[in-house]
């Protein structure tokens, strides 16, 4: 997204009558969401928004309008696109909930759980995972942008989706035949 596209999403949800919070400048806010929405299209901002106006009468964050995002396959996501589904997931739940496609119960990843699950489990799990400090998080960020982009392609390549990720050395990728289903 860049900014006449925040700036166009921003618009229409004030047509759909979402006031913008009291003192705020939409140039400010649309900079903000050039940041925070950097990987999302128009297409899909605007089918967020239409979403977010059908159930909601205030203005949303980014977050908000991510979660509202059509679904999409990770395979089509881009690393930092898959990196914010994972940073949604964490904060949303939180260590003590984990999803269900890491023994957990009652909800699962925003997009192809199967792919992100694997991720999560090679960098050591959800425990591992919640566990990241703050500090570090540009570094696991950049691991995992970089190599989620660097595989994307033979992942969506994959006729029978029968491949599993496994994290090997110091942060890469690697794909591995007949991972779990």
């Amino acid at each position: 997204m860049n900014k006449v596209e925040a700036l166009m999403t921003i618009t229409s949800l004030t047509k759909f009558g979402i006031a913008l919070p009291p003192g705020s400048d939409p140039n400010a806010l649309a900079d903000l969401w050039v940041v925070a929405l950097a990987d999302v299209s128009l297409p899909d901002a605007a089918a967020a928004a239409l979403s977010w106006a059908a159930e909601s009468k205030w203005w949303p964050t980014p977050a908000e309008l991510r979660a509202r995002l059509p679904r999409r396959s990770l395979a089509e996501l881009s690393g930092q696109g898959s990196w914010e589904v994972l940073r949604l997931g964490l904060r949303r739940h939180g260590f003590y909930d984990p999803p269900r496609s890491l023994g957990g119960s009652g909800w699962d990843w925003e997009a192809d759980s199967k792919r992100i699950a694997a991720a999560v489990q090679a960098l050591g799990g959800w425990p591992a995972v919640c566990g990241w400090l703050e500090a570090d998080l540009p570094h696991h960020q950049r691991r995992w942008v970089e190599a989620w982009d660097s595989q994307a392609k033979q992942v969506a390549d994959d006729a029978t989706g029968r491949r599993a990720l496994e994290f090997v050395g110091r942060g890469g990728l690697k794909l591995i035949k007949g991972g779990a289903e």
